[in-house]
Formats: structure tokens, C-alpha cells, sequence
């Protein structure tokens, strides 16, 4: 009897884990989209007081957030020859094939490096602007799912680990 109560128990607790490890998915997806935000506002910021040139720009945002990967990834690509804007575009490739950038998010990683350094200091301004209110819309319609979401992950997880306990006791 000790044996069973004591798998029951094991079941619900397995249930939650799972459930809390897809709403930190959730979790994931939100900060890697802030990271996002904060790295375009110190590009905008570097292009607007320093006028640094891209590679400068990746250089000095190597630390911190969660994005440092995905430049790092860029510079490799980078000095095995490629242009920034092609080796962007793989890098953000990998890294959804990876699992660090979600599908979903994929177009507005991408769309950094178009047309990247063929614009004058003003239009990169602009269009750095406008990237980073798309991503804090992303990032508001992210935020509202997860919300709902979230609470669902936890539930149906202690749910299922439940309805297991009680169907194998």
C-alpha cells in the first residue's frame, strides 16, 4: 500500500514538473524577446552617438543578455567571411533550429540584418524604431498569451499527474 501511495504521489509530482517546465518555455520565449528590445536600443543608441560600424556594435554586445549568443554566432559566421547580413540570417537559422529562437519569432530576429548598413545614420534610426515597436508589440501579445497559458501548463499538468495516480492506483 506504502509502494502505491508512494508512486500516486511520484505521478502528480512528475505531472507538475512537466507543467512547469512548458509554462518556463513560455517564460523563455518572453525574455529572449526582451534581450531582443534591449539589444536594439543599444545599437540604436551606439549607430546614434558613436556611429560604430556594425561589427563594433556586436563586439560591445557580447555581454549580458540572453541575445549574446545569437551575436556570437554572427561574429563566427562573420570571420569565416560572410556578410553581416548573411551571417545573421544563418545564425538565426541555427538558433532556431536549436531551440534558443522560437519559430514564431524568427521574422523579427531576421529582420535586423536587411538592408543593415545601406542607409544613412538617420534611416537606420528609423528603421531600428520601428523594429523595436514591432517587438514590443511581439512582446505585449506574448505576455497576454502567457497568461492564460501559463496557469493551463501548471493545472493540466498537476491534473494529468492526478489522473494517472488515480488510474494505475
Amino acid at each position: 500500500m506504502l509502494l502505491k501511495i508512494t508512486g500516486g504521489i511520484l505521478l502528480i509530482i512528475c505531472g507538475a514538473l512537466s507543467g512547469f517546465y512548458y509554462s518556463c518555455i513560455c517564460i523563455r520565449r518572453t525574455d529572449m524577446i526582451s534581450s531582443y528590445i534591449r539589444f536594439l536600443s543599444r545599437t540604436r543608441n551606439m549607430i546614434s552617438y558613436l556611429r560604430l560600424d556594425i561589427h563594433s556594435v556586436l563586439m560591445r554586445s557580447l555581454s549580458g543578455d540572453g541575445i549574446v549568443s545569437l551575436i556570437k554566432e554572427t561574429l563566427r559566421e562573420m570571420d569565416g567571411g560572410r556578410s553581416f547580413e548573411e551571417a545573421w540570417t544563418a545564425s538565426v537559422e541555427k538558433l532556431v533550429k536549436g531551440g534558443a529562437i522560437f519559430p514564431g519569432d524568427k521574422d523579427i530576429f531576421a529582420e535586423f540584418s536587411r538592408g543593415f548598413g545601406e542607409y544613412g545614420t538617420e534611416e537606420e534610426i528609423q528603421k531600428l524604431d520601428m523594429m523595436i515597436k514591432e517587438a514590443e508589440n511581439r512582446l505585449k501579445n506574448r505576455r497576454e498569451e502567457n497568461a492564460s497559458r501559463l496557469r493551463i501548463y501548471r493545472v493540466g499538468g498537476v491534473f494529468c499527474g492526478v489522473m494517472a495516480a488515480v488510474i494505475l492506483l
